[in-house]
């Protein structure tokens, strides 16, 4: 884990950056020509993008019945992602080559202790709130579905305050929260994001999540993810302010922490990685990285980025 030091080290240590929050890269006005090329969702009936009906099914699990059944499932696509949002992704058309290649990065990492070992399902959660963990865990989930091609679920689990359906634009009116709490046997909604890539949106917001998130449901469903997709994202909440994210953890094959350069104190990382378990810590993604840094780094690796006239 001496990786691990070396990320909590830095933390405080690095100037932060101004551009863009939960970024970690150049401007976004730098010129990249995203290496994927994405699909344009098809013509969609008005009512996709309502929820998918909450409604009695003959089925154990609610994440089996919804990808069953068809009308569990309702289209989306990227083109409908939040404008606000898109700036900070990897599917971005100019977006921060090093931001991409990061996270290829990881991906690789993850692949690669994947075809070693039993990872499959991934726990994203932060030290404290608003260091980009759902950002992160969104580009994790796209750089798996768009980059490598592999079958993708991202679940949003902060039930307190859920924020990929923001992002995505996808409704919010049910999602795992009313699923988890269900007496009955219920469909999860799910929406198709492309392809390769699921979202189970939160639902409403949930004031004391922990017993439905650490129910025998829940962890059906996980069990369930994991026999039927390449991998499953996890956006977990904060571990500071609550214990969701602790008790999560142990459902999971392995937990990223994420932390922000100059915010997160090294005390808040090193109490989040003792309540998670340190054999359970697969890595800390350090975020908002200054600008200079990242750009040095990039070039001594790389070599300096291509011009439009070299390509």
């Amino acid at each position: 884990m001496g990786r691990i030091d070396d990320a909590l080290r830095r933390v405080g240590q690095l100037p932060r950056t101004e551009m863009t929050p939960g970024g970690g890269g150049t401007p976004a006005a730098e010129a990249f020509v995203s290496p994927w090329a994405f699909r344009e969702p098809t013509d969609v009936p008005a009512t996709a993008e309502r929820p998918a009906s909450v409604t009695p099914v003959v089925a154990a699990n609610p994440l089996a019945a919804a990808l069953d059944a068809p009308s569990g499932l309702a289209q989306h696509g990227f083109s409908r992602f939040s404008n606000n949002w898109v700036p900070r992704l990897v599917i971005a058309k100019d977006a921060n080559r090093l931001l991409v290649e990061e996270f290829r990065q990881l991906a690789a990492t993850l692949h690669h202790t994947q075809t070693t070992g039993n990872l499959r399902v991934v726990l994203v959660t932060s030290a404290e709130p608003n260091e980009g963990k759902s950002t992160t865990a969104l580009n994790l989930a796209l750089t798996f579905s768009e980059s490598y091609q592999r079958n993708v679920l991202l679940i949003d689990a902060d039930l307190r305050r859920p924020s990929l359906h923001e992002i995505t634009q996808v409704p919010n009116t049910s999602g795992l929260s009313e699923t988890l709490k269900a007496t009955g046997e219920y469909k999860l909604p799910l929406f198709q994001l492309s392809d390769t890539l699921m979202l189970a949106p939160a639902g409403r917001p949930n004031s004391n999540p922990m017993t439905a998130l650490t129910s025998p449901r829940m962890r059906d469903m996980l069990v369930e993810a994991s026999a039927r997709f390449d991998w499953v994202i996890i956006d977990a909440p904060p571990i500071g302010p609550i214990a969701d994210s602790s008790l999560l953890a142990p459902l999971a094959d392995g937990v990223l922490l994420v932390v922000r350069s100059r915010r997160t104190y090294y005390a808040a990382a090193q109490k989040a990685v003792d309540a998670i378990g340190r054999e359970r810590v697969l890595g800390v993604v350090l975020n908002d990285v200054e600008v200079k840094e990242s750009r040095a780094y990039y070039h001594y690796y790389y070599g300096p980025a291509e011009t439009e006239t070299q390509r």
